[in-house]
């Protein structure tokens, strides 16, 4: 037998079945009619339909076989693919060809095979439509005919298939692009709309309606863009493309158009109003529309919002006017030289500060001679580093105008560089002649000021008073000697410091209500025990006066802090020699105040012999330290009123702890009520406190100290005040008859109240215990109990 080969249309004539999926489909019924039409019309009992592709060949349909998927030379198709035409055998068991093919020998005993094979217009072999009897025969004219036509429908039928897969997935890929282009456009910020030729709007974009009001369902295929158009400026576009065309544009639709339809598509300015009657200013482009046929059928609008850049584009042009007013009111000008052509421009403030005329541009060499001879080297060596290294400059300099005018100018310029070299110079020229003298004018009034600084600086140094200023805003100004001395700083540490982190979060707590009252434009005067910088504690009396400027707003306020630590200790001792005295030394203490601040006035009008440039500011100062004279001595006739026995032990102890440098500790109980001293009794018992404060001390370890402790007893209402120091009570004394010992407990028992007040000295091991009772009417107990009770935060 005959073994034929693989043809070679195979790999050249057959359709790529696999890619259409023909080959891989179910059975379908149109198919199987086919092949029973194949088979009555030829009177065989076998008919089959194949169909192949480049690696296999498969039975689509067939009636009375049942072999699927059989090798392609076991049907005789090799020899009938190769004739492209009908190809009958009638009897293969004679047939050399075919006697030994496996399905001629054996079941089912093929003899006669005629196919028809599957041709599509194209040229491509799909398979085969082939009928099969086990008797030789032949097919009549019309039978063969017949097999053909069915040929031809099977093909017809495979191709409509085909035609309609592809369709339905260009319809898939169609719909995803057209939701892509759609979701892609509603997205869109720009207003987006389509008309079709007429200018009836076709689509209308969110973008259009958030820009101008409009629904798009109440607008598509009912309205034209013209109902949101000025018509002013369509008017004025008809009369444009009329002038430029030479045609008369009517006005409607056509002046938006007209370009697109030309088949330009370039952006111009429409102002759209919306359906609230906002106008807005757009960039509308519009382009042409065509079909498959280039057959105009509509335009796409696409209009952007440009009232921002509008917004920018005004702010600019009034930035650059502001600009060119500026500069002509400053005498700014503006030049440029180019260094390849050496040919120089200026703007007319350049030739107006010249005192030339702008078509008079004098030569370039001779520029450098407006300059005074002594700056013409040091412009000429700016121009050559910004020409040759690029080095900008900026130059006051001496100059001498074309009319001999003197003036002095500022000069700058840059290099511009390209490719590494300087191809322009450009900058800038300012008649300064104005500046410049205010600017002497100025250095003048800053060194007389300076002086008039310095000559306040030497009379505040000289002054014993601590003299600062404070800003409104808490930060140190000025301080003289004193100020800074007391605080063991640096100057620098001073001034410019907030007053909170100076004074220490404790003192600064203390004096806030007095710094307010500054503040608020009212004098404060108050007396505060201060610890100096090298530890040692000093009694002041501080003032702080308002600065109120002519407006009547408080700029800041001035301090005076007086060391009045020798007063106050001889105001203590001459209370403890005699109450009587006590009106007198407070009134001698504010009377050597006010007698210093006098001195201080006299030395200040003294000194405006010397500086009489000066004797404003000197009146002002001298007017201040009067006021602060008066206030002084008005408080030389006042009393105090009320005190509370923690603060009177408190102040005096620190008082005699800086007198006689030894330590005392006051013991108060954690939870603690205060008590209030009755008027008439403060000061006898401040004197007698402070004499058995002093003789505790004077009698005691003055390196160990004095401890105080003060207890109540809330039932009695009474407060228990020890006094203890190391030390032994003479074997013979009798506190019964304590006043005979000494100036000192006589004074105590003079001083001693004859009801509510009771004093014992006892020896407590090594330590001699003074115990003052005092009760009502002597003190009395507030409500208030206060924890943790401190008498330096009261």
């Amino acid at each position: 037998m005959k073994t034929p080969t693989a043809p070679e249309y195979e790999t050249q004539g057959l359709a790529p079945l696999n890619l259409v999926k023909i080959v891989d489909t179910l059975p379908q019924e149109i198919f199987d009619d086919l092949t029973k039409l194949a088979s009555q019309i030829c009177g065989t009992p076998i008919a089959v339909m194949t169909l192949i592709d480049e690696n296999r060949q498969c039975l689509k349909s067939h009636v009375g076989l049942k072999v699927f998927d059989a090798d392609l030379n076991k049907l005789f198709c090799n020899d009938a693919f190769l004739t492209k035409a009908l190809f009958e055998v009638t009897n293969a068991q004679e047939d050399e060809r075919f006697k030994l093919h496996p399905l001629v020998i054996a079941n089912p005993n093929i003899r006669f095979y005629a196919g028809a094979p599957l041709i599509t217009h194209h040229g491509f072999c799909l398979g085969m439509l082939c009928v099969i009897d086990s008797k030789p025969r032949h097919l009549s004219p019309n039978q063969r005919e017949s097999l053909q036509m069915l040929g031809r429908q099977a093909v017809s039928q495979i191709e409509f298939q085909l035609q309609s897969s592809a369709l339905k997935n260009l319809n898939q890929a169609l719909s995803k692009k057209a939701l892509f282009y759609d979701a892609l456009i509603q997205s869109a910020d720009e207003s987006i709309i389509s008309t079709n030729v007429d200018g009836l709007i076709t689509s209308f974009s969110l973008g259009a309606e958030k820009m101008l009001g409009y629904k798009a369902e109440a607008l598509i295929g009912r309205e034209t863009p013209l109902i949101w158009h000025d018509t002013h400026e369509m008017e004025m576009r008809a009369a444009e493309f009329s002038n430029t065309l030479g045609v008369n544009i009517k006005l409607g639709f056509e002046v938006f158009v007209i370009n697109a339809k030309n088949g330009q598509s370039n952006a111009h300015e429409w102002t759209l109003i919306s359906k609230d009657g906002r106008r807005i200013p757009t960039s509308l482009t519009v382009t042409a529309i065509y079909d498959n046929n280039e057959t105009l059928v509509g335009y796409l609008g696409i209009a952007r919002d440009i009232t921002a850049s509008k917004q920018l584009e005004l702010s600019l042009a009034k930035t650059a006017d502001i600009l060119q007013r500026t500069n002509e009111m400053a005498n700014i000008g503006g030049w440029e030289l180019n260094l390849q052509t050496m040919q120089a421009e200026w703007t007319s403030e350049v030739f107006r500060i010249h005192e030339i005329e702008p078509s008079n541009l004098p030569e370039l060499e001779k520029l450098i001679d407006f300059y005074s001879p002594e700056a013409r080297p040091t412009m000429i060596s700016a121009i050559e580093k910004c020409a040759t290294y690029g080095t900008p400059w900026d130059l006051e300099l001496p100059f001498t105008t074309a009319k001999g005018r003197k003036i002095w100018v500022r000069t700058q310029g840059c290099a511009v560089i390209e490719n590494g070299e300087a191809v322009r110079l450009v900058g800038a020229f300012q008649e300064i002649t104005a500046i410049k003298q205010n600017q002497i004018d100025r250095d003048l009034l800053n060194h007389e000021i300076s002086k008039a600084n310095d000559l306040l600086t030497h009379i505040t140094n000289a002054m014993p008073a601590l003299v600062a200023y404070w800003h409104a805003d808490l930060s140190c100004k000025f301080a003289n000697k004193a100020y800074i001395e007391w605080f063991g700083k640096d100057p620098k540490e001073i001034i410019g410091t907030h007053v909170r982190d100076l004074l220490g979060e404790q003192l600064f707590t203390l004096n806030e209500p007095y710094i307010r009252g500054a503040i608020a434009g009212e004098k404060q005067a108050f007396e505060r025990t201060l610890t100096k910088a090298n530890g040692a504690g000093s009694y002041t009396l501080t003032s702080y006066i308002p600065d109120i400027n002519i407006n009547g707003e408080v700029d800041g306020f001035y301090v005076t802090v007086v060391d009045i630590t020798e007063l106050k200790l001889q105001e203590q001792k001459r209370l403890a020699d005699e109450i009587a005295q006590r009106e007198l030394l407070v009134s001698e203490v504010h009377h050597r105040i006010k007698n210093n601040l006098q001195g201080v006035a006299g030395l200040l009008r003294v000194s405006t012999i010397d500086y009489p440039e000066l004797s404003g500011l000197i009146d002002e100062v001298v007017s201040q330290v009067n006021t602060i004279s008066i206030i002084h001595g008005l408080q030389g006739r006042a009393s105090v009123s009320t005190v509370r026995l923690c603060e009177l032990v408190a102040e005096i102890a620190a008082s005699n702890k800086s007198l006689y440098r030894t330590p005392i500790l006051i013991d108060i109980p954690k939870f603690w009520k205060p008590c209030r001293i009755a008027e008439s009794e403060a000061v006898p018992t401040a004197l007698v406190l402070n004499e058995l404060i002093s003789n505790a001390i004077k009698y005691g370890d003055p390196t160990i100290g004095v401890n105080i402790s003060l207890s109540l007893e809330p039932i009695t209402s009474s407060v228990l005040i020890t006094i203890s120091n190391n030390g032994q009570l003479p074997a013979d004394f009798n506190a019964l008859s304590f006043a005979v010992i000494g100036k000192g407990l006589q004074l105590v028992a003079s001083l001693l109240p004859k009801k509510g007040a009771l004093l014992v000295w006892e020896q407590c091991g090594e330590l001699v215990c003074v115990k003052f009772k005092l009760e009502s009417p002597i003190v009395v107990l507030e409500n208030e109990e206060l924890e943790n009770y401190d008498v330096f935060k009261i």
